[in-house]
Formats: structure tokens, C-alpha cells, sequence
């Protein structure tokens, strides 16, 4: 069972919901696949490289015929939610059993 409400207060001193997102982009491809947090990009090229991965939604510059809006998106939002909330209920949940 978890707390709910404010009964959740006093754990926020053991996650802070920033580091449950960095874990979630840390966690490795095969994670992010799994869950389908990150679709590939097909507009850019230079998405897919052996040293970085781009995530999130690239913008564009405005020119040549575009008007600067977001190129496309890679990202889903809800399936990162459900990630982030899986990591934080888990950690209140260690706190609560003792595990921390």
C-alpha cells in the first residue's frame, strides 16, 4: 500500500521526482524501447549516433520554409509519466518497509 495525499509528504526527502527522470533517461535503450518512451526520429539524421541520442523534441531553426516550430516528436509523455511514478511509488514504498 501506498501513502496517499499528504501522508506522502514526508517522504519527498528521500525522491525528488528530477532524479527519477534522469534515471529514466540513464536507464539504458533497451529500457526506453521496452516501455516505448522514445519513438525514433525520421526527420533527422543525425538522431542515431554511437555517442549521443537525442530525446525530447528537437526544434528547428525557422528557415528555409519552416517556421521554427518543434520538427517532430519523439518523446511520450505518458509512458515517461508512468515510469517516473513507478520509480517514485517504489521508492516511497523502500522507505515505508524499511529498505532505504
Amino acid at each position: 500500500p501506498y501513502p496517499e495525499g499528504e501522508d506522502m509528504l514526508p517522504y519527498f526527502t528521500k525522491v525528488i521526482g528530477y532524479d527519477a527522470l534522469a534515471v529514466v533517461g540513464a536507464s539504458g535503450e533497451d529500457v526506453l524501447q521496452y516501455f516505448g518512451i522514445v519513438k525514433p526520429l525520421k526527420k533527422r539524421l543525425d538522431a542515431e549516433h554511437s555517442l549521443h541520442h537525442i530525446v525530447g523534441i528537437p526544434k528547428t531553426d525557422g528557415v528555409d520554409d519552416e517556421n521554427g516550430l518543434p520538427e517532430e516528436e519523439n518523446l511520450d509523455g505518458r509512458m515517461m509519466g508512468v515510469a517516473i511514478s513507478a520509480l517514485i511509488k517504489g521508492s516511497i514504498l523502500s522507505v515505508k518497509q524499511g529498505l532505504s
